[in-house]
């Protein structure tokens, strides 16, 4: 697989409205933490790994 270095941008702040009520949703992201790479890849690990050991005797 290859490694590519796109950027890819999210917003800051979005809103939802649900029935009469407005959600602001604000998005904050830490420049030392995971990429967004590593995130999907050990929440999928730990997703395989939940089921696993529910499927287990």
């Amino acid at each position: 697989m290859t490694d590519s270095f796109e950027i890819i941008s999210f917003q800051k702040q979005s809103k939802t409205k649900i029935g009469k009520v407005t959600y602001i949703i604000n998005s904050y992201f830490d420049n030392n933490g995971e990429t967004l790479k590593e995130k999907i890849k050990n929440l999928l690990v730990s997703e395989i790994e939940k089921k696993s050991e529910q499927m287990a005797p």
